[in-house]
């Protein structure tokens, strides 16, 4: 995997086994940080010509409601712009990160994004390379 962008919270690449961002959470982050992570996904999806993105966020931990709000809002139409086409998830078996992810993730679905849950990034890859 190619490095892009690495924080102590976030680490962004990209894998051209399946032409995909693969962002993976470290630690929980901060609104600041959340916000700043998931921008960085924009100018990699350029950089790379992809429109698929792998998201590890198992560390994420719970998003605030004021951080979901900005992604459906604000986030969604610049990654829609470029061309955001495949999500793959690998998402905590906690139940209240779960919950804090619904939204986001069905507004990913209103928006025409496939995607998909896994428990790991190789299962998330497989996938992914069928599109």
């Amino acid at each position: 995997m190619e490095l892009y962008f690495e924080k102590d919270y976030l680490t962004i690449g990209y894998d051209k086994s399946c032409n995909s961002i693969i962002a993976v959470w470290k630690v929980p982050a901060t609104s600041e940080e959340f916000r700043t992570g998931l921008l960085a996904h924009l100018p990699a999806m350029e950089h790379y010509k992809t429109t698929k993105i792998i998201s590890d966020t198992v560390g994420l931990g719970a998003i605030h409601p004021d951080d979901t709000q900005w992604t459906i809002t604000d986030w969604y139409p610049q990654a829609s712009k470029i061309g955001w086409s495949h999500w793959g998830l690998i998402i905590p078996h906690d139940v209240f990160t779960q919950m804090a992810m619904e939204d986001p993730i069905d507004n990913a679905v209103n928006n025409n994004v496939v995607q998909s849950f896994f428990d790991n990034i190789e299962t998330a890859k497989e996938w992914i390379k069928k599109f």
